[in-house]
């Protein structure tokens, strides 16, 4: 990530009791970079599946979502 780029925390998460708000704040407490919830160049992405967890750093233009392309069919 450079240092103009903007990013985006999600948390996706099942059977948990984790705060996703307090993950978020932790984490980006973690850059200095501008957050962007809209349209942002990378996004950082946990998913917690009870005691498992994923982190990925993606570029937002690498990631699929089937909600999204099912609205721009219709």
């Amino acid at each position: 990530m450079q240092k103009d780029d903007s990013y985006r925390v999600t948390i996706e998460k099942r059977n948990s009791d984790i705060s996703s708000q307090e993950m978020i704040t932790e984490i980006a407490s973690l850059f200095s970079n501008k957050v962007s919830l809209d349209m942002p160049d990378w996004v950082i992405l946990i998913e917690i599946f009870g005691n498992k967890t994923g982190i990925s750093i993606l570029k937002n233009d690498g990631m699929f979502s089937l909600e999204k392309s099912k609205r721009e069919s219709e």
